[in-house]
């Protein structure tokens, strides 16, 4: 899964097989929403440079929002 960044959000798409054919999915995030997802996948034991590769940002942004 990559995001790219627009503006204020983050689009990202996830292909997946639907029953009969392909389907696509679009998921779109606000940036307040990315960092508050990132924080809670490190609460939960999730390594920050896994999060910081999942969400296309330095591990060094992550431990920012962390501290925040």
């Amino acid at each position: 899964m990559t995001g790219v960044v627009f503006g204020l959000s983050v689009v990202r798409s996830l292909r997946r097989r639907v029953a009969g054919g392909l389907g696509l999915a679009l998921v779109e995030l606000s940036v307040v929403e990315q960092r508050y997802r990132a924080v809670l996948e490190v609460l939960a034991g999730m390594p920050v440079t896994e999060v910081a590769v999942r969400s296309g940002v330095s591990r060094q942004s992550v431990h920012a929002w962390l501290n925040r």
